[in-house]
């Protein structure tokens, strides 16, 4: 199998626009008429660089991300109150002339404020500086950096936020991955008579204390760009039951859910490398829509070649997995529990069931009702023609070992 991907899909991409922070500080240094412009961090014990908007012809310009220990900086002493907001001269000055950055990076006028976030916490400074002395920096300049800061400190308290709430969802997703908080259980999709497993759908479980149910762990993960990798999460640990099953010399197929994005950025296909194809139903979910489906089945057709069978999740559920089934033409439709539940008693339902499998069976697609749970529903479902169920009534979603003793002993005869 190839080397695992997950560490690359923790790097999560900042979705704030830099444009606006980049645009604020081109104004600020063209308002001030000096070189460079830059807003700093102050974190651990270091001043970064975190934007920075520089003159064309400027050759020492700071390096957006680098670091460098406050003691070294002007940052911090004006931060302390050690040296002014303003420095016309840097050469007059006692503490900026003998500073190593003053010749470093060439700075002959300064001026830098702090930029506050929320409860007067310290973000950084705004701060700019001309390789010349600039002695018609003035009070009224001042005045601008502080407004021009305050207005940093809104955007950047914004941003810092969602980092933190960002750094706690990847804390707690990253944790799942290295400890056995996350497993598996396998649900049996059975035929008509309940003779014969098709294959196992693959169901996450997360063990946390307080207990939140997979949706919820799914959809945090997507909030902060993290769906994709607790995806490959769960495919990872799924594919590490087939490769059991396989050391047993038995044949067990499974069915992963997948959205989209995770067959369309190419990670899926790294995950499926030595994987035999038959083994698996990959069942595309209704949650996410496909903006270009010839792209999306050029991608997907080589697996399709070598056995792969596409499933069609929550059918019935809305637009999106209507139009799955069109453009995709997959091999089975999965009928969402909601328009099974106590379908007995809904003409309406039954009506639209009813078209599907007239549809699937025009198309040679097989059916699935998933979360059957009663008789009623089962012989109502099997009355519109039905030819295959998952659910409760037939059995919970179990551990892999139990499904790999039972098919031990089938195949003794036992």
């Amino acid at each position: 199998m190839a080397a695992n991907p997950l560490e690359e899909l923790l790097k999560v991409p900042d979705e704030e626009s830099e444009s606006n922070l980049d645009e604020l500080l081109e104004s600020v240094r063209r308002h001030l008429n000096m070189e460079v412009a830059f807003l700093s961090e102050i974190t651990d014990g270091k001043r970064i660089f975190r934007y920075v908007s520089a003159d064309s012809g400027r050759q020492e310009i700071p390096i957006r991300g680098h670091g460098d220990e406050c003691e070294k900086t002007y940052c911090k002493r004006i931060l302390d109150g050690v040296l002014p907001p303003i420095i016309r001269d840097t050469q007059e000055n006692a503490i900026t002339a003998s500073l190593p950055v003053t010749e470093e990076l060439g700075i002959g006028s300064y001026a830098g404020v702090p930029v506050y976030l929320k409860d007067n916490r310290v973000y950084g400074t705004l701060c700019c500086y001309d390789s010349s002395p600039a002695e018609y920096l003035s009070d009224r300049d001042l005045g601008f950096l502080h407004v021009v800061a305050a207005t940093i400190g809104q955007l950047m308290r914004k941003k810092v936020e969602r980092d933190e709430r960002i750094a706690e969802s990847t804390h707690r997703i990253k944790s799942v991955a290295e400890t056995n908080n996350l497993q598996l259980r396998f649900q049996p999709v059975v035929d008509a008579d309940n003779s014969q497993v098709l294959f196992y759908e693959t169901l996450a479980r997360f063990n946390s204390s307080p207990y939140r149910p997979p949706n919820e762990w799914i959809d945090e993960a997507e909030s902060v760009g993290l769906g994709i990798y607790i995806e490959s999460l769960i495919l990872l640990k799924a594919l590490e039951h087939l490769a059991l099953a396989e050391e047993s010399q038995l044949l067990v197929k499974l069915s992963l859910n997948v959205s989209p994005n995770l067959m369309l950025n190419g990670n899926l296909f790294a995950l499926l490398e030595g994987i035999d194809p038959n083994a698996l139903v990959l069942e595309i979910t209704e949650h996410t829509e496909i903006d270009d489906y010839s792209v999306f089945a050029r991608k997907l057709q080589p697996l399709v070649d070598k056995g792969l069978e596409i499933a069609i999740d929550d059918v019935g559920s809305g637009f999106a997995s209507l139009r799955h089934i069109i453009e995709l033409e997959p091999d089975i439709i999965k009928l969402d529990m909601n328009l099974i539940r106590a379908i007995e008693g809904d003409t309406k339902r039954q009506a639209l069931v009813a078209a599907l499998v007239a549809f699937a069976e025009s198309s040679e697609i097989q059916t699935v009702a998933e979360g059957v749970e009663t008789q009623a529903e089962l012989d109502t479902l099997k009355g519109l023609g039905v030819s295959n169920f998952q659910g409760y009534f037939f059995a919970r979603p179990e551990e892999f070992s139990t499904i790999i003793e039972r098919a031990k002993a089938t195949s003794r005869g036992g």
